[in-house]
This record gives C-alpha cells, structure tokens and sequence, in this order.
C-alpha cells in the first residue's frame, strides 16, 4: 500500500497510499470501491483516484524488504474501523488506507526508518510463517517488529 504511520494513542498503524489493490485476498474477490478526486485537492479541479474501502476485522501481515541490508520487516495485525478513530478517515492522506490494530508501542521501539524507510506493504492474511521461510531460502534476516 505505501505510506506508514504509527498510532500510538489508538494502538494502530495506518498504510495509506493513492493506489491499492481490487483484490485484497489475491483472489477474484474484490473490494468495494468509489471514484473520488484526489486527496487535498478540490472537487472537479484535479485528477480522479480510486478510493478501496477494505475489509475490517481481517488479519494482515505488514511488511517491507530492505534488499541493501538483506533484511525483511514484518509484524501482523487486525483491520479496524479508520473512521471510527477520525471522523474525517476518507479525506486524509491517500484515498486508500488501512488502520491495523497491533502492538503500537513495541513497533515505536522497534523502527528503523533508515534501513526500511516508510512504504510499507500490507498482505490480507497471516503470512508471518510464509515471509520467515522466504527470508531464510533467500538468506535475508527476519525482524519482527512486534516483539
């Protein structure tokens, strides 16, 4: 997805980004979505962009591979309601986001932004066992930021 914030007054991380996937599980189903325009942009005088409205109450597995250090970032989490923490959910930073209900505190003491920097890619489902055994096939350290 992108672009990565981490809450710590309401325990979640926010992925948020213009672009995002219509099929979220990697299979033919696909997410809801609407026709907006740009974010911080005023209606009818920029571009137009996609806005997914993902599933809530769903397991993700959070990740991000630095290729320079040979490491691999990952923690899980759970989709939660973006716009019962902000009103205002759909119209701040991109138009598709997901808020991921996970240990806020462990990830702050955990983070690296120079190895990692701040994209980082959300996959629908526990995929931690999945991204640990590719790491190790491809001789990459595995950080756990959660823990």
């Amino acid at each position: 997805m992108g672009d990565y914030t981490i809450d710590p007054l309401n325990n979640t991380v926010i992925i948020a980004h213009c672009e995002g996937s219509f099929k979220p599980y990697g299979d033919e189903r696909r997410a809801p979505y609407v026709i907006r325009n740009l974010p911080f942009v005023e209606e009818n005088t920029g571009g137009a962009c996609v806005q997914i409205n993902y599933p809530i109450g769903e397991t993700v597995t959070v990740a991000k591979i630095s290729i320079y250090k040979k490491k691999i970032s990952i923690f899980t989490g759970e989709t939660v309601s973006g716009e019962e923490l902000f009103p205002y959910w759909h119209d701040v930073l991109g138009r598709n986001k997901i808020a991921v209900k996970a240990d806020a505190k462990a990830l702050i003491e955990n983070v690296d932004w120079k190895t990692f920097a701040w994209h980082r890619v959300a996959f629908f489902g526990d995929y931690r066992q999945k991204i640990k055994d590719l790491a190790k096939l491809i001789g990459f350290e595995v950080v756990e930021k959660d823990s």
